[in-house]
């Protein structure tokens, strides 16, 4: 297969992450991709892509498809015949600009859970342009590998952008709930930087800045960085109040990490009672927690706060359950290799 990419690959947003793991699973399996970066969100100039991402570099496109994971009003600047979109949203209802511009612009659109296909779906996007891409994780880091015992404090992790979205603010306020300031017990939030730099960010969770068992990483942790937070947490915990996929909760049970996520979004089409826990929920309006031109009709959950705190204390009584949710779960359905060969299947290039 040849095929042109075109996007945001030098940062730490997931749709950047997703970019750069599909294209070198493209390039991994020897089929020729023609990279032309874009500049976004936490662009990071710095950022190294590797070899073959690099060796790829073009500002043209030669192939006659081009993949893409870009916001919609950028296709305006594809000229290949062939544009395959790859997009993903959080809420119940994408963009009021999105539809015309992906009906108009996209041979297909790839979305990562059929979460997002409903969504889009119900936004007025053509149903048959519309194919579901799962996302992925790459095997080789995100393992069980080298997963210390645990003998010490319990700790809780979680992983996120420090934004309204991803309900800190109620898991903040949850933690303290369910262990008050034990000191048997720690919640480790990493965020790739503090609030405050965009409109999206939630101030409020600074107010935990100076708790004694609760530990805040402000860093831009590279892949093998991020696993070994995971291989080192005894529980992952994100009760978000939308996902459009989740690909943390992936490598966390890759490396052995039992999760606690909330009961509805995209995590949903791979988390289960059986290998999570999920948290009971309610749906409201989405309003300012959605990005772009936010639709007034979107939902998204609020986790329920008392189910939460259950949740926690669950999983810190009940370590033994929660290793067996965990090996009830098969993350080798989910690698960026497989997500390569099912986009080859859809395009069919």
């Amino acid at each position: 297969m040849e095929i042109n990419y075109f996007g945001l690959l030098r940062s730490l947003a997931s749709w950047a992450k997703a970019g750069r793991c599909i294209t070198a699973a493209l390039i991994e399996a020897k089929d020729r991709v023609h990279v032309y970066e874009r500049r976004g969100f936490l662009y990071d100039p710095a950022f190294d892509l590797g070899p073959a991402i690099s060796g790829s570099l073009t500002k043209s496109f030669p192939a006659e498809a081009t993949l893409t994971f870009e916001h919609p009003i950028n296709y305006r600047h594809i000229t290949s015949p062939l544009k395959y979109g790859m997009l993903v949203y959080e809420s119940t209802a994408i963009p009021a600009d999105w539809p015309e511009i992906i009906n108009n612009s996209l041979n297909l659109v790839l979305v990562p859970s059929q979460f997002n296909r409903e969504a889009f779906i119900s936004s007025g996007v053509i149903k048959g342009k519309i194919r579901v891409l799962p996302h992925g994780i790459d095997e080789k880091i995100y393992n069980s590998t080298g997963r210390p015992g645990k003998n010490g404090k319990f700790i809780f992790l979680c992983a996120a952008m420090p934004q309204k979205r991803k309900a800190l603010d109620k898991l903040l306020k949850a933690f303290k709930a369910a262990f008050g300031d034990g000191q048997d017990v720690e919640l480790a939030i990493k965020l790739p930087y503090a609030p405050g730099k965009t409109p999206y960010d939630d101030l409020t969770i600074r107010e935990y800045y100076n708790e004694k068992n609760i530990k805040f990483i402000f860093s831009g942790y590279d892949e093998n960085e991020m696993a070994r937070l995971y291989k080192n947490a005894d529980c992952f915990v994100l009760a978000s109040r939308g996902e459009g996929f989740g690909m943390v909760y992936l490598e966390a049970l890759a490396c052995g990490a039992p999760v606690i996520a909330a009961g509805w979004g995209g995590q949903t089409d791979f988390l289960n009672d059986t290998n999570s826990l999920l948290v009971k929920y309610s749906l409201g309006p989405a309003g300012s927690m959605q990005y772009g031109s936010a639709n007034p009709k979107g939902l998204m959950a609020e986790p329920d706060f008392d189910d939460l705190v259950s949740k926690l204390r669950y999983a810190r009584k009940n370590p033994e359950i929660m290793e067996k949710k965990v090996s009830a779960f098969d993350v080798s359905k989910y690698t960026w290799a497989k997500t390569a060969l099912t986009l080859k299947s859809i395009l069919s290039l």
